[in-house]
């Protein structure tokens, strides 16, 4: 349940990031933001609803890390409840910050503060810079906006993957292809926002396993 990956923009700034467009990833900045709405009497307990770092964060994680090609080493990160004190058990905003495997740093921001006038439930955003230029997905993760030391350009021509998360799916079942999602990046992504979830619960940073990041 990981399928950012096959949305045009997100596909089109992994491949150009491989292509070395933008030189090595260093920075990563990326958002996850919804509207409140209703929400369900299970948000009100946290042993029922969980972590909003582990359920909306997830998804940055992955397409961040995705797209970039780096994987985390280190994780600080904080949640609160500051504004839906009626579901008190759900964290309505989250920060986490994350140490990268070349030195580099990444920052999420998540929350559930989008105003009921939005245009649209979710924001999705990603920004990665690099030593030689800049990739942003932008305007709700729709858009995708390239500078690099020669050009730039507000909405960079987006490739899409020919394929579905769920024609994948079926293929791997029946031994005829390959997710976008290898299971060994699913595991490593959600064990990445349990020790998230587990330093905002004790105020400590927390150590990336290096059995759990990518080989």
């Amino acid at each position: 349940m990981l399928p950012t990956r096959y949305e045009p923009p997100f596909f089109t700034a992994h491949q150009l990031v491989r292509q070395g467009l933008i030189g090595e990833p260093h920075m990563i900045t990326a958002q996850k933001s919804y509207r409140w709405g209703q929400r369900p009497d299970w948000y009100a307990r946290r042993e029922w609803y969980g972590s909003t770092i582990n359920w909306v964060g997830i998804h940055a994680y992955d397409y961040a890390r995705w797209v970039s090609g780096r994987d985390y080493v280190t994780v600080q990160a904080h949640h609160v409840n500051c504004c839906h004190p009626e579901r008190i058990g759900c964290q309505d905003m989250a920060t986490v910050q994350a140490g990268l495997d070349n030195g580099g740093l990444a920052s999420f921001a998540l929350d559930y503060l989008r105003p009921d006038g939005a245009a649209s439930h979710g924001d999705d955003r990603l920004r990665i810079a690099g030593e030689q230029g800049v990739i942003e997905l932008v305007d709700r993760g729709t858009r995708l906006h390239v500078i690099d030391r020669e050009r730039d350009v507000p909405d960079w021509p987006l490739v899409h993957p020919e394929r579905t998360l769920f024609s994948d799916f079926m293929g791997a079942l029946t031994g005829q292809g390959e997710l976008l999602v290898p299971a060994e990046d699913a595991f490593a992504v959600t064990r990445f926002a349990v020790l998230a979830t587990q330093s905002a619960d004790t105020g400590r940073q927390c150590e990336i396993p290096s059995s759990l990041q990518k080989e």
